[in-house]
Parts: C-alpha cells; structure tokens; sequence
C-alpha cells in the first residue's frame, strides 16, 4: 500500500509542476468533439468565458 501510495504521489506532483504549472485545476476542458462538431458555440463560448484550459476560473470561481 504505501509504495502504491508513493508512487500516485509522485506521479501527480510531476504532473501538476508540467502541465498544470503548479496551478489547481478549476474545470474541466471542452472535449475535442465539442469543438469539431459545435465549433461555432464552442469560438463564442471560450471567447465570452476565457481560454480552453484546466485553470481557466469561470464565472463562478472567479474570486
């Protein structure tokens, strides 16, 4: 349990410090096909909320 438990730890903190830049995620990105099949909505909807990504704060987290 505890080399297990080791190893998830050391596999996240590495992903948080690469791709999350040591930011917490706030949401969830759009799928890919939300944006290959909706790509109208989808340009309107990132443009009135803020840039695709997982630490983009919405409207409600924006404090």
């Amino acid at each position: 349990m505890a080399i297990y438990l080791s190893a998830t730890i050391q596999i996240t903190s590495t992903w948080v410090n690469t791709v999350l830049t040591r930011k917490i995620p706030v949401r969830f990105i759009y799928p890919g096909t939300e944006q290959s099949l909706n790509g109208t909505r989808y340009k309107n909807t990132v443009a009135s909320q803020g840039v695709d990504l997982l630490t983009t704060k919405l409207w409600f987290d924006a404090f």
